[in-house]
């Protein structure tokens, strides 16, 4: 599956599925996510 880490602006990380948008989230058409792992 695949996960991504959402950055908040006060410098929290939170860590949520990317199971509906695996493949925008690949292709960095996510911009509020600074990377995907793929697990």
């Amino acid at each position: 599956f695949v996960i991504m880490p959402l950055i908040l602006e006060s410098g929290s990380v939170i860590i949520i599925p990317c199971l509906f948008h695996a493949k925008s989230c690949l292709k960095g058409k996510i911009h509020y996510f600074s990377m995907c792992y793929i697990f």
